[in-house]
Protein backbone atom coordinates (compact mmCIF):
# COMPACT_ATOMS: atom_id res chain seq x y z
CA UNK A 1 0.00 0.00 0.00
CA UNK A 2 2.75 2.46 0.91
CA UNK A 3 4.34 2.15 -2.52
CA UNK A 4 1.06 3.40 -3.99
CA UNK A 5 1.44 6.40 -1.67
CA UNK A 6 4.83 7.14 -3.21
CA UNK A 7 6.89 5.75 -0.31
CA UNK A 8 9.76 3.28 -0.55
CA UNK A 9 9.34 2.14 3.06
CA UNK A 10 6.69 2.17 5.76
CA UNK A 11 6.32 5.47 7.67
CA UNK A 12 6.91 5.77 11.41
CA UNK A 13 3.35 6.92 11.86
CA UNK A 14 0.15 7.79 10.03
CA UNK A 15 -1.73 10.97 10.90
CA UNK A 16 -5.40 10.97 9.93
CA UNK A 17 -7.80 13.80 9.29
CA UNK A 18 -11.28 12.91 10.56
CA UNK A 19 -14.21 14.45 8.67
CA UNK A 20 -14.37 13.21 5.10
CA UNK A 21 -11.30 11.02 5.62
CA UNK A 22 -12.10 8.56 8.41
CA UNK A 23 -15.83 9.20 8.59
CA UNK A 24 -18.43 10.30 6.06
CA UNK A 25 -19.51 13.32 8.11
CA UNK A 26 -19.06 16.23 5.69
CA UNK A 27 -22.69 16.05 4.44
CA UNK A 28 -23.94 16.27 8.03
CA UNK A 29 -21.71 19.28 8.78
CA UNK A 30 -23.10 20.97 5.67
CA UNK A 31 -26.71 20.16 6.54
CA UNK A 32 -26.29 21.37 10.12
CA UNK A 33 -24.49 24.56 9.06
CA UNK A 34 -27.20 25.46 6.58
CA UNK A 35 -29.91 24.78 9.16
CA UNK A 36 -28.26 26.98 11.80
CA UNK A 37 -27.72 29.81 9.30
CA UNK A 38 -31.35 29.71 8.19
CA UNK A 39 -32.62 29.46 11.78
CA UNK A 40 -30.83 32.75 12.42
CA UNK A 41 -32.30 34.48 9.38
CA UNK A 42 -29.29 34.00 7.13
CA UNK A 43 -28.86 33.03 3.50
CA UNK A 44 -26.90 29.85 2.70
CA UNK A 45 -25.15 29.61 -0.67
CA UNK A 46 -23.41 26.72 -2.44
CA UNK A 47 -20.00 28.40 -2.06
CA UNK A 48 -20.40 28.22 1.72
CA UNK A 49 -19.75 24.48 1.52
CA UNK A 50 -16.22 25.19 0.24
CA UNK A 51 -15.69 27.74 3.01
CA UNK A 52 -16.47 25.30 5.83
CA UNK A 53 -14.98 22.07 4.44
CA UNK A 54 -11.84 21.29 6.42
CA UNK A 55 -11.97 24.68 8.14
CA UNK A 56 -10.90 25.24 11.73
CA UNK A 57 -13.66 26.23 14.14
CA UNK A 58 -13.02 29.97 13.90
CA UNK A 59 -13.04 30.04 10.10
CA UNK A 60 -16.11 27.80 10.06
CA UNK A 61 -17.85 30.03 12.58
CA UNK A 62 -17.00 33.21 10.70
CA UNK A 63 -18.36 31.68 7.50
CA UNK A 64 -21.62 31.07 9.37
CA UNK A 65 -21.68 34.67 10.60
CA UNK A 66 -21.12 35.95 7.07
CA UNK A 67 -24.00 33.82 5.78
CA UNK A 68 -26.29 35.13 8.52
CA UNK A 69 -25.33 38.73 7.68
CA UNK A 70 -25.87 38.04 3.97
CA UNK A 71 -29.50 37.20 4.66
CA UNK A 72 -30.04 40.15 6.98
CA UNK A 73 -30.35 37.96 10.06
CA UNK A 74 -29.22 38.72 13.60
CA UNK A 75 -25.74 37.30 14.24
CA UNK A 76 -25.31 35.99 17.82
CA UNK A 77 -21.56 35.62 17.24
CA UNK A 78 -19.52 33.01 15.39
CA UNK A 79 -18.82 31.02 18.57
CA UNK A 80 -22.54 30.64 19.30
CA UNK A 81 -23.29 29.65 15.71
CA UNK A 82 -20.48 27.09 15.58
CA UNK A 83 -21.54 25.56 18.91
CA UNK A 84 -25.07 25.18 17.56
CA UNK A 85 -23.74 23.38 14.49
CA UNK A 86 -21.69 20.99 16.65
CA UNK A 87 -24.77 20.22 18.74
CA UNK A 88 -26.77 19.45 15.59
CA UNK A 89 -24.04 17.14 14.25
CA UNK A 90 -23.58 15.32 17.55
CA UNK A 91 -27.28 14.45 17.70
CA UNK A 92 -26.94 12.40 14.51
CA UNK A 93 -23.34 11.26 14.86
CA UNK A 94 -23.66 7.98 16.74
CA UNK A 95 -26.36 6.34 14.66
CA UNK A 96 -26.07 7.95 11.23
CA UNK A 97 -22.32 8.33 10.67
CA UNK A 98 -20.44 5.65 8.76
CA UNK A 99 -16.76 5.12 8.04
CA UNK A 100 -15.54 6.24 4.64
CA UNK A 101 -15.21 3.34 2.17
CA UNK A 102 -11.89 1.58 2.74
CA UNK A 103 -11.12 3.46 5.97
CA UNK A 104 -11.85 0.51 8.23
CA UNK A 105 -9.66 -1.86 6.22
CA UNK A 106 -6.71 0.55 6.11
CA UNK A 107 -7.01 1.49 9.79
CA UNK A 108 -7.12 -2.16 10.80
CA UNK A 109 -4.14 -3.13 8.62
CA UNK A 110 -2.02 -0.27 9.94
CA UNK A 111 -3.03 -1.06 13.52
CA UNK A 112 -2.09 -4.72 13.11
CA UNK A 113 1.27 -3.76 11.56
CA UNK A 114 2.20 -1.88 14.73
CA UNK A 115 2.56 1.47 12.98
CA UNK A 116 1.54 4.36 15.22
CA UNK A 117 -1.61 6.29 14.33
CA UNK A 118 -2.99 9.65 15.45
CA UNK A 119 -6.21 11.48 14.67
CA UNK A 120 -5.71 15.16 13.83
CA UNK A 121 -8.94 17.09 13.40
CA UNK A 122 -10.31 20.63 13.37
CA UNK A 123 -13.42 19.30 15.12
CA UNK A 124 -13.85 19.74 18.89
CA UNK A 125 -12.92 17.06 21.43
CA UNK A 126 -16.58 16.17 21.91
CA UNK A 127 -16.67 14.95 18.30
CA UNK A 128 -13.58 12.82 18.88
CA UNK A 129 -15.35 11.17 21.81
CA UNK A 130 -18.34 10.54 19.57
CA UNK A 131 -16.01 9.01 16.98
CA UNK A 132 -14.71 6.56 19.57
CA UNK A 133 -18.17 5.01 19.79
CA UNK A 134 -18.39 4.75 16.00
CA UNK A 135 -14.95 3.11 15.80
CA UNK A 136 -15.77 0.59 18.53
CA UNK A 137 -19.01 -0.21 16.70
CA UNK A 138 -17.25 -0.65 13.35
CA UNK A 139 -13.84 -2.09 14.33
CA UNK A 140 -14.25 -3.23 17.91
CA UNK A 141 -11.58 -0.81 19.16
CA UNK A 142 -10.26 2.76 18.84
CA UNK A 143 -7.17 2.58 16.58
CA UNK A 144 -5.57 5.93 17.42
CA UNK A 145 -2.82 6.15 20.04
CA UNK A 146 -3.11 9.94 20.19
CA UNK A 147 -5.65 12.56 19.16
CA UNK A 148 -5.43 16.26 18.36
CA UNK A 149 -8.66 18.27 18.34
CA UNK A 150 -9.62 21.92 18.04
CA UNK A 151 -8.90 22.66 21.70
CA UNK A 152 -5.31 21.40 21.49
CA UNK A 153 -3.77 24.07 19.26
CA UNK A 154 -3.80 27.83 18.83
CA UNK A 155 -3.74 27.70 15.04
CA UNK A 156 -5.91 25.28 13.10
CA UNK A 157 -5.45 24.01 9.57
CA UNK A 158 -4.14 25.29 7.11
CA UNK A 159 -1.41 25.92 9.70
CA UNK A 160 0.80 22.82 10.09
CA UNK A 161 0.59 23.19 13.89
CA UNK A 162 -2.03 20.44 14.41
CA UNK A 163 0.00 17.87 12.45
CA UNK A 164 3.27 18.87 14.10
CA UNK A 165 1.58 18.41 17.47
CA UNK A 166 0.23 15.02 16.41
CA UNK A 167 3.71 13.80 15.49
CA UNK A 168 5.11 15.20 18.74
CA UNK A 169 2.47 13.40 20.81
CA UNK A 170 3.34 10.14 19.04
CA UNK A 171 7.05 10.72 19.56
CA UNK A 172 7.89 10.52 15.85
CA UNK A 173 9.57 12.76 13.28
CA UNK A 174 6.97 14.52 11.14
CA UNK A 175 9.29 14.04 8.15
CA UNK A 176 8.93 10.27 8.56
CA UNK A 177 5.15 10.41 8.86
CA UNK A 178 2.31 9.98 6.37
CA UNK A 179 -0.84 12.12 6.40
CA UNK A 180 -4.23 11.22 4.94
CA UNK A 181 -6.26 14.32 3.99
CA UNK A 182 -9.25 15.15 1.81
CA UNK A 183 -9.73 18.95 1.81
CA UNK A 184 -7.76 21.88 0.35
CA UNK A 185 -7.29 23.31 3.85
CA UNK A 186 -6.01 20.01 5.19
CA UNK A 187 -3.72 19.44 2.22
CA UNK A 188 -2.20 22.88 2.79
CA UNK A 189 -1.52 21.95 6.42
CA UNK A 190 0.00 18.61 5.39
CA UNK A 191 2.30 20.25 2.84
CA UNK A 192 3.44 22.89 5.31
CA UNK A 193 4.26 20.25 7.94
CA UNK A 194 6.88 18.61 5.73
CA UNK A 195 5.29 15.18 6.02
CA UNK A 196 4.49 12.83 3.19
CA UNK A 197 0.79 12.97 2.44
CA UNK A 198 -1.96 11.37 0.39
CA UNK A 199 -4.51 13.65 -1.25
CA UNK A 200 -7.69 11.60 -1.02
CA UNK A 201 -9.30 13.75 -3.68
CA UNK A 202 -7.02 11.92 -6.14
CA UNK A 203 -6.94 8.41 -4.69
CA UNK A 204 -9.49 6.90 -2.34
CA UNK A 205 -8.97 4.76 0.74
CA UNK A 206 -11.07 2.11 -0.99
CA UNK A 207 -8.44 1.98 -3.76
CA UNK A 208 -5.61 1.84 -1.23
CA UNK A 209 -7.37 -0.95 0.66
CA UNK A 210 -7.15 -3.11 -2.47
CA UNK A 211 -3.35 -2.93 -2.19
CA UNK A 212 -3.28 -4.43 1.31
Amino acid sequence: MFSVCGLTQAPEAILWDMDGTVIDSEPEWTRASRQVVEENGGLWQDDDVKRITGANKQDHGKALSAAVARGGGKDPGWQVLFTSVVEHVERHFHTDTQLMPGAGEVLKAVHESGTKQALVTASPASMVKALEKVMVRELGYFPFEQTVSAEDHAKGKPSPEPYLLGAKKLGVDILNSLIFEDSPTGIAAAKASGANFVDLRNVSLAELAKEL
